[in-house]
């Protein structure tokens, strides 16, 4: 998952993983976080939900892209990567090759 998005970071992209629910399906903590990242040997920044505010995106893993503002200009669930690349680099205006 890391490698996604590192050729976008010279561009100014950032990826980020939210975890959104523990492995028993509970609200997460600060140390389910570090779990994850440690289990999976994440180096991408991970942010939790611990409100469980973004579950109103889908209880499913869910792919999000943001203009500067924050403005949500694509979401998908699961895993679609032609989407989500072409979703930054229409955020980006250009290209990335």
């Amino acid at each position: 998952m890391d490698n996604i998005f590192e050729e976008f970071i010279p561009h100014g992209i950032e990826g980020f993983v939210i975890l959104l629910s523990n492995q028993w399906g509970e609200t997460p903590t600060a140390n389910d976080c570090k779990k994850y990242v440690a289990d999976h040997d994440l180096t991408m920044t991970m942010l939790y939900d611990p409100s469980g505010a973004s579950t109103i995106y889908g209880g499913m893993e869910i792919s999000m892209v943001m203009d500067p503002a924050a403005k949500i200009t694509f979401k998908v669930q699961g895993k679609w990567w032609a989407g989500i690349r072409n979703a930054i680099e229409d955020v980006l205006g250009y290209n990335v090759d």
